[in-house]
C-alpha cells in the first residue's frame, strides 16, 4: 500500500492529481490518500466552513482504476424558508471508475454502446483529479431546497417576520376571493344557502 497525504497550506485552494498509470495495469495495487483540502463550490450561497476531509482508495482493477471512500464537509447554506444562514454537516460517499480515454471511433453512430463507455475517462499522462472528483460528489450531495430544520416555519407573506422566532400577529388563514366560493363549497356553505 501506498499512502499520499496533501496538505493545505495558509487556507489556499490546491488541486489533488494523482498519476495512476502503475495502477491500471495491476489488478492488486492500491493507493490510500488521505484528502484534506478547501473547495471553491461554483454556487454564491454555499460555502464551506471547513476544509473538506476524508480517507480515499484508488485500486486498479487491470483495465480501469476505482476510486472509493468518503469525505466530511461543513457546508454553509442559506434556509429556502427562513433566509437564515445555517450549517450543514455532509458524509458524502465517493464511488467512481476510470479509464484510459478510448480512442473516437470513426462512425461515432454505428457503434453499439458498451459498459466501458459509461466510465469516466482519466486526463492525459494517466492523471486522475481527486480534487474535481470530490467537489462534484459534495455539489451533488447537496440539498435542492435548504431548510435550516424540518420545523422551520419561514418567512411570514404578510409581513416578512421570521416566524420561527416571533409570532407576527398576522392572520393566517388568508383566502385568495377568487378561491371563496371553493372554500364556501368545502365547508358546506353553499349547499346550506339554497
Amino acid at each position: 500500500m501506498c499512502y499520499v497525504f496533501v496538505r493545505v497550506v495558509d487556507g489556499e485552494v490546491g488541486g489533488m492529481r494523482v498519476n495512476v498509470g502503475e495502477l491500471l495495469a495491476d489488478r492488486h495495487a492500491v493507493r490510500v490518500l488521505a484528502y484534506h483540502e478547501r473547495l471553491e463550490l461554483p454556487a454564491e450561497e454555499v460555502t464551506l466552513a471547513a476544509p473538506v476531509e476524508g480517507l480515499l482508495t484508488v485500486h486498479g482493477t487491470g483495465q480501469s482504476v476505482v476510486l472509493t471512500g468518503q469525505v466530511r464537509a461543513v457546508v454553509g447554506l442559506v434556509c429556502g424558508t427562513c433566509l437564515a444562514p445555517y450549517e450543514l454537516p455532509l458524509e458524502v460517499p465517493v464511488a467512481e471508475e476510470f479509464c484510459p480515454p478510448r480512442p473516437q471511433a470513426a462512425e461515432p453512430g454505428r457503434e453499439a454502446i458498451d459498459p466501458d463507455d459509461f466510465l469516466v475517462p482519466l486526463e492525459p499522462g494517466d492523471v486522475l483529479d481527486v480534487t474535481e472528483v470530490v467537489r462534484q460528489n459534495v455539489m451533488l450531495a447537496l440539498p435542492i431546497a435548504p431548510r435550516c430544520s424540518p420545523h422551520c416555519r419561514g418567512l411570514c407573506p404578510r409581513c416578512g417576520a421570521d416566524r420561527n422566532r416571533v409570532a407576527c400577529g398576522c392572520e393566517e388563514r388568508d383566502v385568495d376571493p377568487r378561491l371563496a366560493p371553493l372554500e364556501r363549497w368545502a365547508s358546506g356553505e353553499s349547499e346550506r344557502a339554497r
